[in-house]
């Protein structure tokens, strides 16, 4: 009690009166760490300088803020503790504590803050808005999008929010409610090219490149000089089967902003799309000289190397697959070590990616069956009986949701990292044992029988529709109808 009437005194400007109140905690309690540190702050010029009233001067907030510009975070936070003491309700300063414990990464403290904004200023959009964008942050979605409802409750006009529940309701997938969001922001601030540039992204996942294009060229008339929507087209217009257009438009991009590691590796990536598989390396080499750290841009080069011949590069980059911001397989989780070519005992291989990917990395299972007391085979349960047909029968099989116990094997190892010990140069592949893959010739004979009856021509089976989502769907498939006219042709 008698430390928070100091406090109050404080405030009050009643700076003799609190000393008195300090030292007298002092006497009894010599070791009484708030009474020191309120002690301290009030003989502080921070403190005994201020202004009457309930908020730090303008002064002394843009000292802070001065501090904010140079990166300070600490010492920010250090001054903010001060303000605190002296205008325990001022919301504005706890706002500021949240934005710069999330700069240092401090979420959790972050929050802490913004809900003492609001709890003292409960009208105050901005507050519920930065928990919003922390809980964006920290993939906390559904909460994210609970907050910036609040804060657009009360300030309907509010475009950041409105944008950034766009966003939120994208990475959950929904990209109609999204374009929603953005249409809204749109029709307030239609001069805002960031809400433009993230409707093209929504549009684009829609697989309306025509309406995505259109809202990134809107995007890049408000801000002729905005790198990101550059790069955003130059994706557009690569799914529309334009790659040099889409290159073209990424060396606007780079004359901008020469150190955007993201166009460097989607510009490698069009290379080798287009055969060019040395630009590509080169710029993937380019990205990682910015971003050291940049799976996308590793697990890229190892296609562009591989295509080029250099296994050994090429596979060694391919481990950085794991650390893509999008895995297109989970890990496995397991304390027992990773499989290398001296490894002795059983070994679990387990598969990743999808069956495409499988059927292609299982040409290698003969070679680590020959060097392994035993082989277990985690895969999709369709690949099952096919690999049964192929290789050994006393590999054990299963399917890849079962969860397998450690002390069934000794070692690990997924699919796709096999080819890194077993292909490392273009000669080893003659060890692979070639028609590996062999079809239940039952159900062969039954769909001839069905197909053809009982006349002796040849059955060919064409794969005309692939890929898991939407974008690749569009690049690895055909309609029929295209099928037919070119099969008549």
């Amino acid at each position: 009690k008698a430390l928070r009437r100091a406090a109050r005194l404080i405030e009050n400007a009643e700076l003799t009166a609190a000393e008195t109140i300090y030292k007298d905690i002092l006497t009894s309690f010599p070791k009484n760490s708030k009474a020191l540190r309120g002690y301290q702050r009030m003989k502080s010029t921070d403190v005994v300088t201020r202004p009457e009233g309930s908020a730090p001067s303008p002064q002394q907030m843009q000292a802070v803020m001065a501090l904010c510009h140079q990166g300070q975070f600490t010492e920010v936070l250090s001054k903010l503790d001060l303000m605190l003491e002296a205008f325990p309700d001022a919301s504005t300063v706890y706002n500021l504590q949240g934005a710069s414990r999330v700069a240092l990464g401090r979420y959790d403290g972050a929050i802490d803050s913004f809900k003492r904004a609001i709890k003292l200023k409960p009208d105050d959009a901005s507050s519920y808005f930065n928990i919003g964008n922390v809980q964006k942050e920290t993939g906390a979605l559904d909460a994210a999008i609970a907050n910036y409802d609040s804060a657009l409750k009360i300030k309907p006009d509010h475009v950041a929010a409105l944008r950034n529940k766009g966003n939120v309701l994208q990475d959950k997938g929904d990209a109609r409610a999204a374009i929603i969001n953005y249409k809204s922001a749109i029709e307030i601030e239609p001069q805002n090219a960031a809400t433009h540039n993230q409707m093209g992204v929504a549009l684009q996942d829609l697989g309306d490149l025509e309406g995505a294009i259109d809202s990134y060229k809107q995007a890049l008339k408000i801000k002729p000089d905005y790198a990101q929507a550059y790069n955003n087209m130059g994706n557009a217009l690569y799914e529309k089967g334009d790659t040099a257009a889409a290159i073209n438009i990424l060396k606007k991009a780079l004359n901008i902003n020469p150190n955007y590691a993201e166009i460097y590796s989607n510009m490698g990536h069009f290379f080798a799309e287009i055969g060019q598989p040395s630009a590509a390396i080169d710029s993937f080499k380019q990205a990682l000289r910015i971003k050291p750290d940049y799976a996308e841009a590793y697990t890229n080069r190892a296609h562009s190397f591989l295509k080029s011949g250099d296994f050994a590069l090429g596979w060694q980059d391919y481990e950085w697959r794991w650390k893509k911001s999008k895995l297109d397989s989970a890990p496995l989780t397991t304390d027992r070590p990773a499989w290398q070519p001296q490894t002795a005992g059983r070994v679990l291989l387990w598969s990743e990616q999808g069956v495409g990917d499988m059927i292609m990395f299982a040409s290698i299972i003969p070679e680590l069956y020959e060097c392994s007391e035993q082989v277990i085979v985690q895969t999709d349960a369709r690949m099952i009986p096919l690999f049964r047909r192929a290789f050994s029968r006393d590999i054990v099989y299963c399917d890849h949701t079962e969860i397998i116990a450690e002390n069934r094997y000794d070692s690990h190892i997924p699919m796709g990292s096999l080819p890194r010990y077993f292909r490392p140069d273009l000669a080893s592949f003659q060890k692979a044992p070639g028609a590996y893959l062999k079809p239940d010739a039952s159900r062969a004979a039954r769909l001839r029988q069905n197909l053809l009856g009982a006349a002796g021509q040849s059955l060919c089976g064409i794969s005309w529709r692939g890929g898991k989502d939407a974008k690749s769907k569009a690049r690895r498939s055909i309609a029929l109808n295209q099928l037919a006219q070119a099969l008549a042709a």
